[in-house]
């Protein structure tokens, strides 16, 4: 099966009531009915659109098939002169996950941008191809950058990016309005071939994901008022700015570069996703009122509930004291507020297990939340009793002033598989991959840890706004 062809009027493209009824895909996850939207031996089901020229027409044979290969060529241009191209698939989708292997190839065309040097992109959530203007240079969309690394493998050229054509998302919370983002991925050199995903579920949450890892994370995708190509599709859409569909293409941005077992599974908007298979992806662990759902795994300290925190309470000399969820977390996202005494050495530990029962003790890896220490911040770093001390090497535990003292931080961490990334008031302070610790903490609770430094005689913690995403 191939790319569908149809008919859709543009104003229900980018609509958040897009729904699919010709021809789709089974949605039942656990089937995994990938559907081929490339055929290999043409490019039916697909459209193209190059800036300058009218909807259909393959500018000097830019997109073309061989060998089973969809591939971009510049073959017959003298220059590129801005030409830059879509490739479009004729169906619209919301809820997905989309495939493919991709690769860079030869030299740039010349007078083709800089930037553009092993740059291209998947389009995901764009405006119909009818719906551009003729000299329009890309559709209004979310980019899934692609980038391959400098010819003489040097440098940072992370894959799977984020670009924002006439859009904005929302990252860690916040309305994102930078233009491209980096993701996390490393950078691949030379011509090999790379597999990539992108799940994709409506205006709830995008992922990006290389070689199995999961790169980049948002979400609510949205228009852009202030870009006139977007300001028009709003309009339609009745000032509607939110996104949950559209189409799918692929760039061709003046270097070559070829695309391979591009599949798609269609998913239900109500099956499970990298959430908790609410409505909503987040999930708030507390309820701003009680302790419900958390349970003392040991310690002497106090937890109450208090103005709407989760309040803590340690006196000189007590031991480590954890207040767990009573449910257990494989890869998540996690969110929280906390505000310490200058004087505490405070964490949250994620994956954590017990020892000897409900109450034993706590182990598992630990966001550091340390507040006014001698050697500067280590707010941010990772500790794990079961790596023997600091997960985060010596020569990356680097004194920072991220963390503010008495005041409301904000805390990102995210968990997929051995890799743990931490963010304080959202600056990166923690990237790290312990595949030993992984083995050992593959899942387990989410603890508040209140721990005595000795200095004072009572010290309070207090954290709010704690809310989690599951990654499935």
């Amino acid at each position: 099966m191939q790319c569908k062809t149809m008919i859709f009027v543009t104003a229900l493209v980018l609509t958040g009531a897009l729904s699919i009824t010709s021809g789709a895909a089974d949605t039942d996850e656990s089937k995994e009915d990938w559907t081929p939207l490339f055929n290999g031996k043409n490019l039916d089901g697909w459209t193209i659109k190059v800036t300058g020229s009218k909807v259909g027409e393959n500018y000097k044979n830019t997109f073309r098939v061989e060998d089973g290969v969809l591939k971009v060529r510049y073959d017959e241009y003298e220059k590129f002169d801005g030409r830059f191209g879509h490739i479009f698939c004729n169906t619209p989708y919301s809820h997905y996950r989309l495939r493919m292997e991709y690769r860079f190839v030869g030299d740039q065309c010349p007078g083709g941008p800089g930037w553009a040097f092993r740059n291209s992109g998947v389009m995901i959530h764009g405006q119909t191809p009818e719906s551009m203007d003729k000299n329009q240079d890309f559709p209004v969309s979310i980019e899934v950058q692609l980038l391959g690394g400098n010819p003489d493998g040097k440098g940072n050229r992370s894959t799977l990016n984020l670009c924002t054509p006439g859009t904005h998302v929302v990252l860690d919370g916040k309305l994102h309005t930078k233009h491209c983002t980096k993701s996390t991925s490393k950078t691949y050199h030379g011509d090999r071939w790379i597999s990539c995903e992108i799940e994709v579920r409506g205006n709830k949450l995008i992922r990006h994901i290389v070689d199995g890892e999961t790169v980049l994370l948002y979400t609510q995708p949205q228009l852009d008022p202030k870009d006139k190509s977007a300001k028009k599709i709003i309009e339609k859409q009745g000032g509607d700015k939110m996104l949950s569909g559209g189409t799918i293409s692929l760039q061709a941005e003046s270097h070559p570069c070829e695309f391979r077992n591009i599949e798609i599974l269609e998913l239900d908007d109500a099956s499970p996703s990298a959430s908790t298979g609410a409505s909503d992806p987040w999930t708030a662990l507390f309820d701003g009122k009680t302790l419900n759902g958390w349970t003392q795994r040991n310690g002497t300290a106090t937890y109450r509930v208090e103005n709407g925190s989760i309040v803590g309470r340690t006196t000189t000399g007590s031991p480590n004291a954890f207040l767990c969820t009573d449910k257990e977390y494989g890869d998540f996202e996690l969110l929280f507020e906390v505000k310490v005494h200058d004087q505490l050495n405070s964490g949250v530990q994620i994956r954590s297990q017990t020892r000897g029962g409900p109450t034993g003790r706590v182990n598992g890896p630990q966001v550091e939340i340390e507040a006014g220490r001698d050697k500067g911040g280590e707010a941010g770093y990772l500790y794990a009793e079961a790596a023997g001390g600091w997960m985060t090497p010596n020569n990356q535990r680097k004194p920072h002033k991220h963390f503010m003292d008495g005041q409301w931080n904000s805390y990102r961490v995210l968990a997929v598989g051995p890799r743990i990334q931490v963010w304080v008031n959202g600056v990166q302070v923690s990237n790290l991959t312990d595949e030993k610790i992984y083995q050992s903490h593959p899942k387990g609770f989410i603890g508040l840890q209140v721990h005595s430094t000795g200095r004072n005689n009572t010290l309070d913690v207090a954290w709010r706004n704690i809310k989690l995403r599951e990654i499935r």
